[in-house]
C-alpha cells in the first residue's frame, strides 16, 4: 500500500477531488465557487445536483470516505437526502448536494454573485 503525503493538498485540491468523485458518480450541474474574496467563513463552495435520495446518500458517503483517504476529514454535515439538501462542511470548503427542486428553489449561486465560478460541469 502506498501512503500519499497528504500535506501537499490545498482546499482547492480537495474541492476538485470532490468534483471528480461527484462527476464520476453522475451528479449533474456541478459548480465550484471561489468565495475567498467574498466571505470569511470558507474558501470554496461545491454545488451539485443528484437525481434521487439514494443517489444523494451514496454520493455523500463516497465523498466523505474518499476525501478521508487522502487526509481530509469532514467537520460536520447537515440535512438529509430525503429533504433535498445535504451540506458537507470540510471547513475550508463546503459541498452542497441538492435534488433539482431544492437547487432551483434556493439558487445558492445567485446568493454569491461576486464569487468567481472556477468550474462548471453540466
Amino acid at each position: 500500500m502506498i501512503i500519499e503525503d497528504t500535506n501537499k493538498y490545498t482546499s482547492l485540491d480537495y474541492s476538485k477531488k470532490a468534483i471528480e468523485i461527484a462527476s464520476d458518480a453522475l451528479a449533474s450541474d456541478i459548480i465550484l465557487l471561489d468565495l475567498n474574496s467574498v466571505n470569511g467563513f470558507t474558501d470554496y463552495f461545491v454545488i451539485l445536483t443528484v437525481s434521487s435520495k439514494r443517489h444523494g446518500d451514496s454520493l455523500s458517503d463516497k465523498i466523505i470516505k474518499e476525501l478521508k483517504l487522502i487526509g481530509c476529514a469532514i467537520n460536520n454535515s447537515e440535512g438529509k437526502s430525503n429533504d433535498g439538501w445535504v451540506l458537507l462542511d470540510f471547513g475550508e470548503f463546503i459541498i452542497h448536494i441538492f435534488n433539482s427542486d431544492k437547487r432551483e428553489f434556493y439558487n445558492l449561486e445567485s446568493a454569491w454573485p461576486d464569487a468567481s465560478k472556477l468550474i462548471s460541469l453540466l
